[in-house]
C-alpha cells in the first residue's frame, strides 16, 4: 500500500509541476484551490456511499478466487520491480481507467492484489 500511495503522491507532484510552467499559475492555483473547498470538499458526503461501496467490494475481492488467482500471477511477476512499481502503479491505474474502471476501485484491487503477494 506505500507503493501505491507514494506513487498516487508522484502523479500529483508531476502534474503540479508541469502546471507551473504556465504563466497564470499563481491564478489558476488560487482558484483551484477555492473551487477544491467550495465544492470538493464541501459537497464530500456525496461521496460517502461510494467509499462505503469501494469497502465492501475491497472485502468481498480479497475473499474472491479472482484475487488469489491475480496475486498468484501478477504478484511474483511485480515483486522483481521493487521500485520501478511506482512508475508501474500509475501507469496501470490509468490504463484501467481508460478500460472503464473507476480509478479508486482499481487502487483498491491493486492494492489488494499487491498486499497478498
Amino acid at each position: 500500500m506505500t507503493a501505491v500511495t507514494v506513487a498516487g503522491l508522484m502523479v500529483v507532484v508531476i502534474w503540479l509541476v508541469a502546471l507551473k510552467k504556465r504563466p497564470a499559475y499563481p491564478q489558476a492555483l488560487q482558484e483551484g484551490w477555492q473551487s477544491y473547498i467550495r465544492q470538493g470538499m464541501l459537497s464530500g458526503a456525496k461521496l460517502a456511499p461510494f467509499f462505503i461501496a469501494i469497502g465492501y467490494f475491497s472485502n468481498a475481492f480479497d475473499g474472491s478466487p479472482v484475487a488469489l488467482a491475480l496475486s498468484k500471477v501478477v504478484g511474483p511477476n511485480l515483486s522483481h520491480l521493487s521500485w520501478g512499481l511506482l512508475f508501474v502503479i500509475p501507469v496501470v491505474i490509468v490504463l484501467l481507467a481508460l478500460l472503464g474502471i473507476h480509478p479508486l476501485v482499481s487502487i483498491t484491487l491493486l492494492g489488494q492484489v499487491l498486499l497478498t503477494s
